[in-house]
């Protein structure tokens, strides 16, 4: 950019370029470029984790929990830059920073049939936890105290969704049903409603895949998973996993490696 003087900065919707406004000489763009370092996946299976960072290679191979009714979880709990894996089941939950020892255990919320969601609802860096029924919404910021609660979408069949949609750093809600996408940027207004998918089997994904600080949606079924950079094309598609009752996760995988814990240690 030539050397005068600039006079205000703006960032674009996908959050790839800055515009750099400059007196009397119009507007000069600038690119950001990608960290190169989106989210990976993984599957889970009645206490059985498979991470990838490539959707190819087998990064971390291992078990945690009893496995059974017990739902997987993944997130960046100490805020290192690096997602692990917890586990929910009926109002309790424990949480690793390491795949492998228990970092954090407590109990939030009623239970059943509440549904485990997590994410930076504050923009600190850390992820913690929240509960969703019915189109209603308990979110907390250190996984003790509610620190917000509201409702959103008409419950029903609608899955909870957690993501930072705008690239602000803080993240919000969405809902999914058979397909459909509704998105909000500030747990109230509708930001993005959309379709992607059939529907059906299918089951909803969220990452930033492209480490833009954006997250975008993907879907899985059955082995199978479908990517998007932008909510509306295909940026990738795969197969990790066997399929079957293997479930989906997503997060920025570390190198642990895990271990096969003793009966009755999540009790």
């Amino acid at each position: 950019m030539p050397n005068t003087a600039v006079v205000n900065l703006a960032l674009d919707t996908a959050n790839t370029t800055v515009v750099a406004f400059t007196h009397g000489r119009g507007a000069w763009s600038i690119g950001i470029p990608s960290t190169g370092n989106g989210d990976g996946v993984g599957i889970y299976n009645s206490g059985h984790f498979l991470l990838t960072n490539d959707h190819s290679t087998v990064l971390a191979n291992f078990w945690f929990g009893p496995g059974g009714a017990w739902k997987p979880l993944a997130g960046d709990f100490d805020a290192n830059g690096v997602a692990s894996i917890g586990i929910y089941n009926t109002g309790e939950w424990y949480l690793t920073n390491n795949n492998s020892a228990v970092a954090s255990h407590f109990y939030f919320g009623p239970g059943s049939p509440w549904q485990p969601i997590i994410g930076d609802w504050d923009g600190n860096g850390t992820r913690t936890i929240g509960i969703y029924n019915n189109g209603e919404f308990y979110l907390s910021n250190d996984n003790v105290t509610v620190a917000s609660h509201f409702w959103f979408g008409p419950g029903g069949t609608w899955q909870p969704l957690a993501g930072d949609w705008d690239g602000d750093g803080i993240m919000s809600v969405g809902i999914y049903n058979t397909g459909h996408f509704v998105l909000s940027n500030n747990n109230s207004a509708v930001a993005q409603n959309f379709w992607f998918g059939p529907g059906g089997t299918w089951q909803p994904l969220v990452g930033d895949w492209d480490g833009n600080i954006t997250s975008t949606i993907g879907i899985y079924n059955n082995g199978q998973f479908y990517l998007s950079n932008d909510n509306v094309t295909i940026a990738s598609h795969f197969w990790f996993g066997p399929g079957g009752t293997w479930l989906p996760i997503v997060g920025k995988w570390g190198l642990g490696a895990g271990s096969t814990p003793a009966t009755g240690n999540y009790r």
